[in-house]
């Protein structure tokens, strides 16, 4: 209401347009009959299970705003689609939407949770994000998150709408912008929230990212024993900390009952 009131007084000639232009919107955005769930709701599209003449597909419709990352991510399901068995086969288009296959996704329980994964798994992540490297692009919203586990299909890699491709020599895959932030004068888009290594992989990987691009297995196996000791014991969440932090809250409390009484009493 307060936006409107706004408009009215700024501009009250294109009122009349906006809100037709809203309405539009509105009816644009509202799900189909085909519908069989929506999977997620954000900012730039809406996800959903629909049922098509083939079985169940995943719908992802954009906003108008975003529309050049559904562009990206069309052209980037078109190109690797055919080279990288890892990402999925384009289904069908339309002019704010695309499909692909649903699939089912082992790897969930892991991820909400922000825990370590299985490590032939993450080694088979890292092989599919450098075969993509290999062709010439690096996904900045690379992360554990943006990957599923089919017990048919095997690995699969989604949400490539912020997939980068290199004009020119692209970097060392351990020092790209897979693993790590766009350097300065990056003007491609980014995704909104932390980008490090350190927020997106450590807590599945439980060790650096050199160790987890080319580091042996037996490397990799001591990084992850080391990680999941420090992180039963030191690290913020673990046992022993939210122990103290409960006996020192506890205390405070206490406290504050005895200065509490002795407030009454005197």
């Amino acid at each position: 209401e307060e936006a409107w009131e706004y408009l009215t007084v700024a501009v009250p000639d294109e009122v009349p347009r906006l809100r037709s232009e809203l309405a539009s919107r509105r009816e644009a955005w509202v799900a189909t009959d085909d519908v069989v769930e929506v999977l997620s709701r954000g900012r730039r599209a809406r996800v959903e299970v629909v049922r098509t003449a083939a079985g169940p597909a995943v719908r992802k419709t954009y906003v108008p705003e975003f529309e050049r990352h559904l562009r990206r991510e069309v052209d980037a399901l078109r190109a690797l689609g055919p080279r990288v068995a890892a990402v999925p086969r384009l289904l069908g288009t339309g002019p704010d939407w695309f499909e692909a296959p649903l699939f089912r996704d082992d790897l969930a329980r892991h991820t909400r949770a922000r825990r370590l994964l299985p490590l032939d798994v993450l080694r088979s992540m890292v092989d599919v994000l450098r075969l993509i490297h290999e062709h010439g692009y690096d996904l900045v919203d690379a992360k554990p998150d943006n990957f599923v586990l089919d017990p048919v299909e095997g690995l699969k890699v989604v949400d490539l709408e912020f997939l980068h491709h290199h004009d020119g020599e692209a970097p060392a895959f351990r020092d790209s912008i897979t693993f790590h932030r766009p350097p300065e004068g990056f003007v491609g888009d980014l995704p909104v929230g932390e980008l490090s290594y350190e927020h997106r992989w450590l807590p599945y990987t439980g060790m650096p990212v050199d160790v987890l691009v080319s580091g042996p297995v037996l490397a990799q196996r001591a990084w992850r024993l080391a990680y999941r000791l420090r992180r039963a014991t030191v690290l913020p969440g673990a046992p022993p900390r939210r122990a103290v932090r409960r006996g020192r809250d506890l205390l405070r409390a206490l406290r504050r009952r005895v200065a509490w009484g002795v407030t009454v009493l005197s």
